[in-house]
């Protein structure tokens, strides 16, 4: 099926895990829900070893723990593919789908709003770009025959979500069994609704309060959120052996599962603002990744950008007694004051002065046009990408028009020129 004229196409392929689970119907809800797009057609397609390689080209490293896992997961049983059509759907597609890891996504995504816990078993894969989605959809479409097209008239029903993906729900599943063996029994959770990070802290709470015999599952629990995969898995062979898809499950569920230690980053956003406001900072906005994020943007935040004044930078180091330290990252070098909140990494920076001389600083003009959760202004924050203009892997232009598809209101396009050096990055976002 050709695309109508030259409109973007967008690519969502609802993995093995996705269709074990019944998820497809859940997550074309949500991405209709959130960007009102609805497939133009879908297919199955069994997708092997070397087709992962190319669909993933760049992106997954081969011969590595976490490529053998993506390529086990794809050989599981058919994916089903939905094509999409709209200008901008692949970054609306991306928007609705959610960070790579669950405890990052938002909830009101699809990998932070349905039953997951893991980086691989996901859920769903879609297109980093309408570029990407056109070559990514030629290898899906090689060998297929238009009758194995479906074209689509609605979209797929809703259905109860069967968690057999979720590493933690897998986890204590081997426990619950391993309690029935011994003539015990215990409580089981109830997620109807939940989401990832509920559904995660719920297993949590009931792991910990299980004893089978002798033996008290708090110590999986410490070794499944520690990452330690060899003693996790030898200590579950011990009570109740898993199957090939169970091990692999809790294999990728243990890959970042420290993750799920972290104070969930929209918590942590508000405590950095009570913590500057504490130490009587005001001058100051929360920038980068960790801004998009909050923003709505499909990003995935590291650590906690925090712009602010050299003058607050100063007064939080004589506040804290953290020495302040100046870093130089490509293209630029500024004045830095770490801290830790919640598990995450917060620096605190001051004027970030470019290599071409050029210096951004915070002052209280664009302080003032944080918003409520101390979110740099949507202006700001495009400006301050399209100055710094940073390619791979920042990819400041990516970041630049994410900042423009979250925008509520229409951008002061006159504003935002007047300030940038070469007005045209903007006009040609």
């Amino acid at each position: 099926m050709p695309p109508c004229g030259h409109v973007e196409r967008g690519l969502v392929i609802h993995t093995p895990d996705s269709l074990r689970a019944g998820a497809p119907g859940s997550a074309e809800q949500i991405i209709y829900e959130r960007t009102g797009l609805v497939p133009m057609f879908r297919f199955l397609r069994r997708i092997d070893r070397e087709l992962v390689r190319e669909l993933y080209r760049g992106s997954l490293i081969e011969c590595t723990p976490r490529s053998q896992l993506v390529e086990y997961l794809y050989s599981q049983g058919p994916s089903l593919c939905a094509v999409y059509e709209g200008d901008g759907c692949c970054l609306a597609l991306r928007f609705a789908k959610g960070g790579t890891h669950p405890a990052i996504a938002r909830p009101d995504t699809v990998r932070g709003g349905l039953l997951c816990d893991n980086e691989i078993c996901n859920l769903m894969h879609t297109s980093d770009d309408a570029g990407e989605a056109a070559r990514e959809l030629a290898l899906l479409l090689h060998g297929v025959q238009e009758s194995a097209l479906i074209p689509c008239t609605a979209l797929l029903q809703r259905h109860a979500l069967q968690p057999t993906h979720v590493a933690l729900q897998v986890l204590c599943s081997l426990v619950n069994r391993g309690l029935h063996l011994r003539g015990e029994s215990s409580s089981w959770p109830d997620l109807q609704g939940s989401s990832a990070s509920a559904a995660v802290r719920m297993f949590r709470e009931w792991l910990v309060q299980q004893k089978i015999g002798g033996f008290k599952a708090d110590v999986l629990e410490r070794a499944y959120f520690q990452g330690a995969e060899e003693e996790l898995l030898a200590q579950v062979e011990q009570f109740y052996p898993p199957s090939e898809w169970e091990l692999f499950v809790l294999r990728c569920g243990v890959q970042a599962a420290a993750l799920w230690n972290r104070t969930p980053i929209g918590d942590v956003l508000e405590q950095v603002g009570q913590w500057l406001a504490n130490l009587e900072i005001d001058c100051w906005a929360i920038a980068g990744s960790s801004a998009l994020w909050a923003l709505g943007a499909p990003v995935t935040p590291n650590d906690i950008d925090v712009r602010c004044s050299e003058f607050s930078l100063d007064k939080a180091m004589e506040r804290t007694g953290i020495e302040v330290v100046v870093e130089h990252e490509e293209g630029y070098r500024a004045r830095v004051l770490k801290v830790v909140v919640g598990g995450w990494a917060v620096e605190l920076v001051g004027d970030l002065v470019l290599d071409s001389g050029k210096r951004l600083a915070m002052d209280t003009a664009v302080a003032g046009k944080r918003n409520e959760r101390g979110i740099m202004a949507i202006e700001d924050l495009l400006v301050e990408y399209l100055t710094m203009n940073r390619p791979k892997p920042h990819n400041d232009l990516q970041r630049a028009r994410m900042c423009v598809a979250v925008a509520l209101e229409p951008l002061n396009q006159e504003s935002i020129c007047a300030r940038l050096a070469d007005p045209s990055l903007f006009e040609h976002l």
